[in-house]
């Protein structure tokens, strides 16, 4: 995947409730940016081409989302633009292979909205897709190898419940593809057997189904593998080194994240579970400390979850640092050039966007 204003902020020394003491990662900068509305979910990537990550998140309850331009010194106002009905998930790369990024939604109404990119930080109005689900998590990858990406995506409150394929036509445009028997609500995609072939996995009712694909935009049948409870959020990364990819899901009311570490072919070991704030969410890996392994980040009711990674599939005990409500949507990006990955998160309950800014590492008294 080919992934001008100060901020209108409030900076507030964040406590960190650990389980030891830790190295780790400060974030004594907790900057809440005004959306407008509250949001769904979040995505960080430069829209414009200067270097610095812009922010873009979605008004589930307001069929909009807002794109809010990186400065050196914060982000801009929000600029909004117009959705399909009640859009959840969002995803940022190039549909359309001009070398600028896009924008895509799913979205509940049963749609799925593009907006293309002008490369200057704005987009061209929303063409929209149906999808066959009220579509609240998204996944894009290139699904029958035709060099297009595709999209596909989850639907919650599907009935049945399924995983909608929509295909790149190149230009932009999509067309329909295969729909898979999923009771889901996440979703994401990996090579999961090495065979050169991008594989689903999709999460819902106290399971992850993984659907290995056949390179032409269909996928075998799917496997199963248990988790603690009802997923909401997906991660795929290699958590241990060993060049295949892992799985890391939440289980939202069991307070856990699910590990599943692949073994190359498909398969996976079993799950192992690590404790999180309550009622985790939203998921997502990366090298938060800087020492070059992977970690997770969740966000749960009203606090981010960082789980250092051991580099060996392991994870530290939980850190947990407040933001403001729960949490559905969350994103990392290194937003102020200091060579450190900041975290943004967004919820429902709030109509801002918790921008935790990391000021790097040290050996800090933490408690339960």
């Amino acid at each position: 995947m080919r992934l001008a204003q100060t901020f209108a902020a409030v900076l507030v020394t964040i406590p960190l409730i650990s389980s030891s003491f830790a190295k780790t990662p400060q974030f004594i900068e907790h900057v809440q940016v005004e959306l407008g509305a509250p949001a769904y979910a979040i995505a960080l990537a430069d829209f414009n081409g200067d270097g610095i990550p812009d922010m873009a998140a979605t008004h589930f309850h307001g069929s909009s989302i807002s794109v809010l331009l990186g400065t050196v010194s914060g982000f801009g106002q929000p600029v909004r633009y117009v959705t399909g009905t009640l859009p959840a998930g969002i995803a940022v790369a190039d549909f359309n292979n001009d070398g600028k990024l896009d924008i895509v939604t799913a979205n509940a109404g049963k749609s799925v909205s593009v907006l293309l990119g002008n490369g200057d930080g704005t987009f061209q109005a929303q063409m929209n897709y149906a999808s066959n689900n009220a579509s609240v998590n998204l996944t894009v990858a290139d699904f029958n190898g035709d060099g297009n990406l595709d999209v596909a995506v989850a639907g919650g409150t599907s009935n049945p419940p399924a995983v909608s394929v929509l295909l790149g036509n190149g230009d932009g445009s999509f067309r329909p593809g295969v729909t898979l028997a999923h009771e889901n609500v996440a979703v994401a995609a990996g090579d999961f057997n090495g065979d050169g072939k991008v594989d689903l996995v999709a999460g819902g009712g106290g399971s992850v189904y993984v659907s290995l694909g056949n390179g032409d935009g269909t996928f075998q049948p799917r496997v199963s593998y248990a988790l603690a409870g009802t997923t909401f959020g997906i991660a795929v990364a290699d958590l241990n080194g060993d060049g295949k990819l892992d799985i890391a899901a939440t289980s939202y009311y069991k307070g856990v994240v699910g590990v599943l570490l692949g073994n190359g072919n498909g398969t996976f070991q079993q799950r192992v579970d690590y404790g999180t704030g309550h009622s985790p969410w939203p998921i997502t890996v990366n090298d938060i400390d800087g020492d070059g392994r992977p970690d997770l980040i969740v966000g749960s009711a009203s606090s981010v979850t960082l789980l250092l990674g051991a580099g060996d599939g392991t994870f530290r005990p939980k850190v947990l640092y407040p933001t403001a409500g729960s949490l559905e949507g969350i994103a990392t990006a290194d937003v102020n050039g200091d060579g450190r990955v900041d975290i943004a998160a967004v919820g429902l309950s709030a109509h801002v966007a918790s921008l935790l800014i990391n000021s790097g590492t040290g050996v800090l008294p933490a408690r339960h």
